[in-house]
């Protein structure tokens, strides 16, 4: 069973002893309840005089910070649950209001949002503030401690264990992977293609699914078939668990989260994931033993050697200290950051193509003069040599960054451009709003590729982008991704226009950007040529 965060403030224990204890037989007597009580109390007091202490130092750091007014216990967890636009335009609203650093308590952590370049470089450069803040201590009964979760010796260890995983010549088997899965996704939108409007996010969702099973596990799962999937209803149930227990300061408590309906699905969720992948995990695990006493068995009927997935490199590693609980851990982060996330950066960029016909023409015209129209698989280095394609695809990741925010808990005193953060402080990392900057960026809810020329670019701050983080903890696996959303639009804009369908008026950040009512766009099949 997946490790459970213990909670920092001993919570937990208190409530099950004051608030569940109890004999089936005989009711506790009057004086051992009022003794009871009392104790509670002066643990409670205890607890929120050493809170307060803490956060006297840290205020007297940062009280020239602005951000709203704090409640008492809860701090801004109430307006924040409260807000009717969500909670990603709460955090927008108040930077247009506190600026480029605002501060906010949730309950007794304290979040500093950052919108600065100056302060993103120095956060993301620093080697000692790598550790990930508590918003991702609620994803570790899902992810463990996996790459995104993990810090310290057991977090370098398995980023360089990983990282061959990315080399070129292992990312040019997975462009095989992406014509083919690609093909099955042409196919489906032909079906859609009578201009009638339609949200595309859930086919894009399925595509990204049936490929990310490929290259991680080495399946061929067809999953494009299927209308629904228990697999991606399930991850909807943990990122949408996950982000309110991160925002709403009374769900934090384990012993709490568990017995509400949200926390109950979140864990049956996780359970049914992980007997997923831990059937995958042995099956492979046979087969590649099988394999080490087969030769015969690592080539395919062409005599071509088979494509190594993801997981057949973890196994491969079992040598290196990798146990079957890191295998878990790792697939389960994989599977997520590699279809999730390329999924809303597909799925936004068609939407912005919708709505900005000139761009989308100018693209089918680049398209076209490098690849002609005809259905030849496109390769890895195909990819390589598009350069209006790869500035559409960074202006569509900086309007809809698909992790909006990611943070780090400061474990030693950082000192950024105009204030230095003490220890025990959460800074993060807000892109969406980074990449809405007017200083780097003017007129910033404009698409517009040619932000991202070569001339632009060089007069910009290298830190006013960062849809994949950066330094030593930047996404290990932007390359595939960048891969796969390419070659998508690529398939995509040969085969249709793109037609505007519904404007996104709601936009939120489970864990990962969405739009809960949609990304609803419209396609017309072009005339074959």
């Amino acid at each position: 069973m997946r490790r459970r965060p213990k909670s920092k403030l001993g919570l937990d224990f208190l409530l099950f002893v004051g608030l569940t204890n109890r004999d089936s037989n005989r009711k506790l007597r009057p004086n051992m309840l009022h003794a009871l009580a009392l104790l509670v109390a002066a643990l409670l007091a205890v607890v929120f005089y050493i809170q307060l202490k803490k956060n006297a130092k840290i205020n007297k750091y940062l009280e020239h910070i602005p951000g709203p007014k704090p409640l008492p216990i809860v701090g801004n967890s109430y307006n924040i649950i409260r807000n009717p636009k969500g909670v990603l335009l709460y955090f927008a609203e108040n930077v247009k209001k506190y600026g480029t650093v605002s501060r906010y308590w949730i309950g007794r952590t304290l979040y500093v949002f950052l919108n600065d370049p100056r302060d993103f470089e120095i956060l993301l450069k620093d080697t000692k503030n790598i550790r990930k803040s508590r918003t991702y201590d609620f994803i570790i009964p899902w992810l463990g401690t996996g790459l995104v979760t993990s810090t310290g010796d057991h977090w370098h260890k398995h980023r360089k264990l990983i990282t061959p995983a990315f080399h070129f010549n292992i990312l040019e088997k997975f462009v095989e992977v992406f014509n083919e899965r690609g093909k099955v996704l042409i196919d489906i939108l032909k079906k859609k293609a009578n201009g009638e409007i339609f949200d595309v996010f859930p086919i894009i969702t399925m595509y990204t699914l049936d490929a990310i099973t490929e290259t991680s596990m080495g399946l061929k799962m067809n999953l494009q078939d299927e209308t629904v999937s228990p697999y991606v209803d399930a991850l909807n149930n943990i990122q949408r668990g996950s982000q309110r227990r991160t925002w709403n300061v009374f769900l934090q408590p384990d012993f709490i989260f568990r017995r509400t309906s949200v926390g109950k699905q979140f864990y049956k969720s996780i359970e049914f994931i992980n007997s997923y992948c831990m059937k995958v995990i042995d099956e492979k695990t046979r087969a590649l033993e099988v394999a080490e006493t087969k030769p015969e068995t690592t080539t395919d009927d062409f005599g071509r050697k088979k494509r190594m997935a993801f997981l057949d490199l973890l196994i491969t590693n079992r040598k290196n200290g990798f146990t079957v609980t890191d295998m878990l851990d790792e697939v389960n982060t994989f599977m997520f950051a590699g279809h999730d996330t390329t999924s809303s950066a597909i799925s936004f960029a068609l939407y912005a193509l919708s709505k900005n016909a000139d761009v989308q023409e100018r693209l089918y015209d680049e398209i076209v003069s490098l690849f002609g129209t005809d259905e030849r698989d496109l390769t890895y280095s195909d990819l390589q040599s598009t350069v209006y394609l790869d500035q559409v695809v960074k202006e569509s990741l900086r309007l809809f960054p698909p992790v909006a925010t990611y943070s780090r808990l400061i474990e030693h005193d950082l000192k950024l451009t105009n204030v230095t953060i003490p220890a025990g402080t959460s800074l993060a990392c807000f892109a969406y709003m980074l990449h809405r900057n007017p200083e780097h960026f003017p007129e910033p809810e404009v698409f517009d590729p040619e932000r991202f020329n070569a001339e632009n670019t060089a007069k910009r701050h290298p830190f006013a982008y960062a849809p994949f983080s950066a330094g030593p903890r930047n996404c290990i696996g932007q390359r595939y991704a960048i891969l796969e959303i390419k070659l998508t639009l690529i398939e995509i804009l040969k085969n249709f226009k793109i037609l505007p369908g519904k404007d996104i008026d709601n936009i939120q950040s489970y864990i990962i950007l969405t739009a809960p009512d949609g990304i609803n766009i419209r396609l017309q099949q072009r005339p074959l040529n």
